[in-house]
């Protein structure tokens, strides 16, 4: 997911997230996983606040020609 910057801080975004969470809940999902850029301290806190929390593993983002890494997350829904 990625917001405009002319909407950050309006709440779009946690509600996006939280009818994808509902719509996982619906169809009886246990944990949602997702991946942001390892270095992207601000989405990491926004995905934080919403309960994911950070897993072990960052790997390289193999479709980019420079060197970043993915922070795999997760939230557990029972």
């Amino acid at each position: 997911m990625w917001g405009n910057p002319k909407y950050r801080g309006s709440s779009i975004g946690r509600q996006l997230l939280q009818a994808a969470i509902d719509c996982a809940a619906q169809h009886t999902a246990t944990i949602i996983r997702l991946e942001v850029t390892a270095l992207n301290r601000p989405v990491i806190g926004f995905y934080q606040s919403q309960g994911f929390q950070l897993m072990d593993s960052i790997e390289p983002i193999n479709h980019t020609n420079h060197d970043a890494q993915s922070q795999l997350m997760q939230l557990k829904l029972r």
